[in-house]
């Protein structure tokens, strides 16, 4: 399991099959696919992407940790706001890393 930083507090972050599975559902199976694939993306459609990692990656980490999960939407889009591109970047780095070498 890997770990991001919102407002300061340490979250869990997880993306195993079953967050995969939730990430096809929420984007459809061609945008999956690329996804997957790495093709690139343009930009709206890489801000809507990490929202919905985040979102899932955290709350299949609290799941993952035993921890209540009650960030909604909104407060995922608020985080990724407030962190700007490098917090875009680390979304991504923390998907890819999951991903390819799950724990």
């Amino acid at each position: 399991m890997e770990y991001i930083t919102i407002n300061g507090e340490q979250k869990p972050f997880r993306f195993s099959l079953r967050g995969l599975k939730r990430l096809e559902a929420a984007t459809g199976k061609e945008s999956f696919d690329k996804i997957m694939a790495g093709e690139q993306s343009g930009f709206g459609d890489t801000i809507l992407l990490s929202e919905r990692i985040l979102f899932i990656g955290l709350s299949e980490g609290a799941k993952k940790a035993k921890e209540k999960f009650d960030m909604t939407v909104e407060q995922v889009e608020e985080a990724i706001d407030d962190g700007g591109m490098s917090f875009l970047e680390e979304i991504m780095g923390l998907f890819e890393k999951c991903v390819v070498s799950p724990k």
